[in-house]
């Protein structure tokens, strides 16, 4: 089935899991409010915004298989969301098992994830976020990879190209490693003309998402910093030029070394994003706290960005975003928070905020040990 584009829901108000995660069975009503869930550790908060997360982007932030997300001992899994704006419903389900996967709109089955892309937007903050500084490159595009994808199928679509035909390159780099035959570099120079293509697009539409996502994060930043930093973001493509023929010469200079290695060394999935604080590289002069809420603040204006450039607004999901701040910066966050969109947030508790804040920006308080009996919830999570 085809997705109507006019088609915007942007509030959860339910959300249903079956052998997800710790889960035997949950339901859980949002009622399409701001919801701050809480409760002590390792009871499957976590759990409850991936399920959230997997209903918009049809995959885990938490993991690359979704396999792993089946509750132990069992063969299957399913979440299931109903979800609202001001004039229309919907009721998407997704089903796994081992063999396959199956995603349901409205009682339609959506056969490709481009036709579902942009459904519902959603923006999430995990507390081990700020390990994208220390785990590689990879993580720094994985980050923005999802939210352009929400932003543009035409980006989706131009990515999934070019890694396809990076898969190619690579085999045909390999095959010309155990035999050296004319033929194989004719087909190698055929697919890097389709690369430079997909790649130069690929170079634009990042460059141009950063330059506008800029608007928004320092702004963002400084309001949760309290004024005494700013925060810029730099893309650092691996091609520098935006001309097709250098880029085509750089590959072709480049060939020797890429046959020493295996693989190609250089394009867009070699790009990384650098994060400044106060002109400084976060990933190398900043704190711990600095790296995490300079993710933080990436994350609040990827969500405004997403909202206003597409007209949907997303679901913002805040997972244990009160660890490691004091009383006053757990505050302040709330307080600085666009609650025009649906925030669910995580805590183990709820000591430490102001209750007459969470009634101000009228946050429903959800105790999610009290949503459990014992049969509930593996306590093994």
């Amino acid at each position: 089935m085809a997705v109507n584009i006019w088609f915007v829901v942007m509030k959860i108000n339910n959300l249903t899991l079956k052998k997800f995660r710790c889960f035997e069975y949950l339901n859980i009503g949002f009622n399409g409010s701001n919801c701050l869930l809480y409760g002590p550790n390792a009871i499957g908060k976590t759990s409850i915004l991936e399920a959230v997360y997997c209903l918009g982007v049809i995959k885990s932030y938490r993991c690359n298989d979704q396999k792993e997300l089946i509750k132990a001992g069992e063969e299957h899994f399913y979440i299931e969301g109903n979800f609202f704006d001001d004039e229309k419903k919907a009721k998407i389900s997704l089903f796994t098992n081992q063999q396959a996967r199956r995603l349901i709109l409205n009682h339609n089955i959506v056969n490709k994830n481009i036709e579902y892309l942009g459904t519902i937007n959603v923006v999430v903050f995990s507390a081990t976020d700020f390990l994208v500084f220390k785990m590689g490159v990879s993580e720094r595009r994985k980050m923005f990879e999802v939210i352009i994808c929400e932003i543009s199928k035409k980006y989706y679509q131009t990515i999934n190209n070019y890694k396809k035909l990076l898969k190619s390159r690579n085999t045909l780099l390999k095959s010309l490693i155990l035999e050296n035959k004319q033929e194989l570099y004719g087909v190698l120079f055929a697919v890097d003309e389709q690369i430079v293509d997909c790649g130069l697009q690929i170079t634009d539409m990042r460059n141009r998402f950063v330059n506008k996502l800029n608007e928004y994060v320092n702004e963002v930043h400084n309001s949760i910093s309290n004024g005494k930093e700013s925060l810029i973001i730099k893309y650092s493509p691996s091609v520098l030029t935006n001309d097709r023929q250098q880029y085509l010469n750089l590959l072709k200079n480049n060939l020797e070394n890429d046959l020493k290695r295996g693989y190609t060394t250089i394009g867009p999935h070699s790009d990384d994003y650098i994060f400044l604080i106060n002109n400084q590289d976060v990933s190398k002069y900043g704190s711990q706290g600095q790296q995490r809420n300079a993710i933080l603040s990436t994350k609040l204006a990827m969500a405004n960005l997403l909202g206003d450039t597409t007209g949907n607004n997303p679901i913002v999901l805040l997972d244990d975003v009160f660890s490691e701040l004091d009383k006053d910066r757990s505050n302040s966050l709330i307080k600085h928070l666009n609650f025009n969109y649906q925030h669910i947030i995580t805590s183990a508790s709820l000591s430490d905020l102001d209750e007459e804040m969470l009634k101000e920006k009228n946050i429903k308080l959800i105790n999610v040990e009290e949503l459990l009996t014992f049969k509930g919830v593996d306590n093994s999570l």
